[in-house]
């Protein structure tokens, strides 16, 4: 059997590697993509940059950003609470598990829930096809009522500990980056 060399991306795109498609055993001629996989080999880059995969082609993403400058120096009240936000959006697109499997929980995937749901219930299918980050399901609506419903106490979680952590802020209590993420981090625990 012979198989070619395809690219590999991860749940978010990003490339992690190569792999291999093997030629089907049925359809001599004909290879078999793993999951996460495209046989269009991704760009040069430079360093810090990484390729992702957009569903049709790759594309560069520059560096991250440097590191904050020095998280224990004094920052203004509206820094704070705009770190605050960030930390808890963070927060919210962590993911979720659920029997075993972690499923995205970002605002575009909490949307893709409802929209599926209210999909299964209207017409009648009885499961969907559904992504995550551990490969393919099929979902029940039953199983996406379940899995609303965590994201959803997840996502109330978040929004819980960005409000504890803002009142810490607006009482003057957290003064840095890091006394805001230690906060966060606290209520995300409790």
């Amino acid at each position: 059997m012979q198989y070619r060399i395809v690219h590999q991306y991860d749940l978010t795109g990003f490339y992690v590697g190569e792999g291999q498609a093997w030629e089907s055993p049925l359809e001599p001629g004909v290879y078999l993509l793993p999951a996460g996989s495209v046989e269009t080999a991704p760009p040069d880059i430079a360093e810090g940059e990484r390729a992702r995969w957009t569903g049709a082609a790759w594309e560069v993403v520059p560096p991250e950003p440097p590191p904050l400058p020095d998280a224990e120096l004094p920052r203004t009240a509206a820094e704070l609470v705009t770190w605050a936000g960030y930390q808890r959006r963070v927060a919210e697109a962590a993911g979720v598990s659920m029997e075993g499997v972690i499923y995205a929980s970002d605002v575009e995937s909490q949307a893709r829930i409802t929209a599926t749901l209210a999909y299964l219930e209207r017409s009648g299918t009885p499961t969907a096809r559904w992504k995550s980050w551990g490969g393919w399901f099929d979902l029940t609506p039953a199983q996406l009522v379940a899995l609303g419903l965590l994201v959803g106490a997840h996502t109330q979680h978040c929004f819980d500990a960005e409000e504890a952590v803002l009142a810490a802020i607006a009482a003057g209590d957290l003064t840095t980056y890091a006394q805001v993420e230690a906060a966060f981090a606290a209520q995300m625990e409790g």
